[in-house]
């Protein structure tokens, strides 16, 4: 309305005073709602800090599934017979986990019937061997399975990572991740010694996947995951996702390496950004279910190392945003001053017309 009357389009009876105010007011309002849009609204703190937990988020009561659980205990060799195998219960959120106990015979094999057995009431069967537990995926439905178990070793020397990726999305108010690696055992022994699982920093809502047992799951003095599950001769597949904080300016990256490793892949993706020191080096550009990650690789990397960057989000450019801001107030203030300029130059005064001379009347 100020602008309007300084300019003499509309509210004559306004005093100029008053439309002056209005316009600055106007011009200032204009000037902070362009700043909120280029700098956003500040979030509030967060509450408390992430606290690392393995435990798994329960749903309601399944309806009852009755089935029954074939099991049979082998070795390299051979059929284990005498061998103690228990059927355990996962995830019960309306009653006490259960455990059901018995002893292969001659063959090798136990059988559990009757049991309350769906998705939404899985089993585990676990079978004790050499001092260790040997533990199944997870059953979801009355079937036979094969459970391999082996004498054990502690030595860490026997393990070697084939590949191992990390993919990473996110913003400031926090990533993703998921890990996958290829463990190959080339002993003919089960390796027992507590199989070491990287988190980076700050890591909580671990959700295991492929080759984990959650149960069996702890977290060591430096919050790096723990299995104790044996692990057998051979290659085997394991992945996992967590979330992480991640701070407005960034957050660093250290990803510990256990074991020997031929290949690490550190992908990328969304607006996040690597900025990778020592062993990891660019490798261009992945697409993994349709999503595009920027792909940093390491070779060879020896157990007890660390691949360290810092992860970023690159910072946007205002510079349109800016620009914009200051052509709206030059405008307003010209809208605003012009009038001012206009009101104090002199009018200048008409020229009075001379007189004519009168002509004379002819008769």
């Amino acid at each position: 309305m100020g602008i309007l009357r300084l300019v003499r389009l509309a509210f004559d009876p306004m005093p100029r005073m008053i439309a002056v105010c209005s316009a600055v007011v106007g011009v200032l309002v204009c000037a902070f709602a362009a700043f909120v849009g280029v700098n956003g609204v500040p979030s509030p703190a967060p509450t408390g800090q992430p606290v690392v937990t393995l435990s798994p988020t329960l749903g309601g009561p399944a309806p009852e599934q009755l089935g029954t659980v074939h099991v049979n205990i082998r070795t390299a060799s051979g059929p284990v017979a005498d061998a103690p195998v228990s059927l355990e219960s996962r995830f019960a959120a309306d009653a006490a986990p259960q455990k059901l106990n018995a002893t292969t015979d001659a063959s090798g094999a136990a059988t559990f019937a009757n049991i309350n057995i769906n998705p939404g009431s899985p089993w585990v069967a676990v079978a004790h061997y050499d001092g260790r537990d040997f533990t199944s995926s997870l059953l979801r439905s009355g079937r036979t399975i094969t459970l391999h178990v082996a004498k054990v070793t502690f030595d860490p020397k026997r393990l070697h990572i084939d590949a191992q990726s990390i993919a990473i999305v996110g913003n400031t108010d926090g990533i993703e991740a998921v890990q996958a690696m290829t463990i190959v055992n080339r002993s003919d022994r089960a390796f027992a010694g507590g199989l070491s699982l990287p988190l980076l920093d700050g890591a909580t809502a671990v959700d295991p996947r492929t080759g984990l047992d959650r149960n069996a799951l702890t977290l060591d003095p430096n919050n790096q995951m723990v299995s104790s599950t044996p692990v057998l001769s051979g290659s085997h597949e394991f992945t996992y996702t967590y979330v992480a904080p991640m701070g407005r300016n960034g957050s660093p990256f250290r990803l510990s390496i256990f074991y020997s490793t031929a290949r690490v892949d550190v992908l990328i993706g969304g607006k996040l950004d690597l900025q990778p020191q020592g062993a990891l080096k660019p490798n261009g550009k992945v697409t993994l279910a349709g999503r595009t990650y920027r792909r940093y690789t390491a070779k060879n990397v020896h157990a007890g190392q660390h691949l360290s960057g810092r992860i970023a989000v690159p910072k946007p450019s205002h510079a349109p945003e800016i620009a914009l801001l200051i052509a709206a107030i030059v405008l307003a203030l010209g809208i605003v001053l012009l009038p001012l300029f206009r009101r104090r130059r002199p009018e200048e005064e008409p020229v009075a017309e001379a007189p004519r001379e009168k002509q004379p009347e002819w008769t």
